[in-house]
């Protein structure tokens, strides 16, 4: 099951370094150049990495800057599972047939 999930999300990041870098944006790729473009597709995964706001301020060595949007997103996120656990949940109206 491990194997299965990870052989899915390499497949899944490969596709998405070949949809940034590689396909022409003007012409849909052919059967053939869009399996090859996965091949093609493996130089471009670290550039997907450094994609994220803090991880590319970090990359280009601006570490208080990364640091200050880790620490906004940080506080935005823990400020919406706050407000979802107190925010009451809507009940559904469910008659079981008898």
């Amino acid at each position: 099951m491990i194997a299965a999930v990870s052989a899915g999300v390499g497949w899944t990041v490969l596709l998405l370094a070949q949809y940034y870098y590689v396909i022409r944006a003007d012409i849909g790729p052919s059967w053939h150049d869009f399996l090859l473009g996965q091949l093609r597709g493996i130089t471009y995964v670290p550039r997907l990495f450094v994609q994220g706001t803090a991880v590319r301020d970090l990359a280009m060595g601006h570490v208080i800057a990364s640091f200050m949007t880790a620490a906004t997103l940080t506080a935005v996120l823990a400020g919406v599972l706050l407000l979802s656990r107190r925010l009451p949940l809507p009940q559904a109206n469910v008659t079981l047939m008898k």
